[in-house]
């Protein structure tokens, strides 16, 4: 119970952090959702999960062009752990909607979603190697902010470098056992 609350507590210190850094995106959400199809295509896909949730119907056949559109949306990302996990939350919050709520609410979320998974990951490494405590916070926070000043190039990349952390945690521990867990895991999150 007290590694969730280190994880939520570092995560929450990491994004007021950032918040001072990067004010505009991470207090302000000035994001702009169609500047680029790698930050649209988080906010779709995060639109359909919350659509296919909330109706329980997960389609994938364009009923207007009449074309099947599975492999187009497999290929973009539109399925993937991220949007579903907004997706959920979303649905869950939606009763605090207004005309802008998801807007809103995608731009805070997908921001702390990041921090909360690259934390998660951070905090794993520096068990492994069994680190002081209070080299923690200085640790989760200056790697938080390295990999947080290049995410505004794009959530794919800001997603794919917030599981890094994970995939190296599992990639440490499939170099450190004579057991193929690891391995199975690291092939999992990659």
């Amino acid at each position: 119970k007290k590694k969730y609350l280190d994880l939520i507590f570092y995560s929450f210190l990491t994004y007021l952090a950032l918040g001072a850094i990067y004010p505009e995106r991470f207090i302000f959400a000035e994001i702009r959702f169609t500047s680029s199809h790698t930050i649209g295509n988080f906010y779709q896909a995060a639109l359909f999960h919350a659509k296919y949730i909330a109706n329980l119907n997960f389609t994938f056949w364009n009923f207007f062009d009449h074309s099947n559109t599975a492999f187009y949306h497999l290929a973009q990302g539109f399925y993937n752990l991220q949007g579903l996990i907004e997706g959920l939350v979303y649905i869950f919050l939606s009763f605090f909607k207004s005309d802008n709520f998801f807007r809103v609410f995608h731009s805070y979320f997908v921001q702390f979603l990041f921090i909360i998974v690259r934390t998660f990951g951070i905090i794993l490494i520096l068990d492994i190697y069994k680190t002081q405590k209070y080299l923690y916070l200085p640790s989760i926070l200056f790697i938080n902010i390295l990999i947080s000043s290049i995410i505004s190039l794009g959530y794919e990349l800001g997603w794919l470098l917030s599981i890094t952390p994970i995939l190296i945690y599992y990639l440490i521990k499939f170099l450190r056992s004579n057991n193929i867990v690891p391995l199975v895991f690291f092939l999992i999150f990659y």
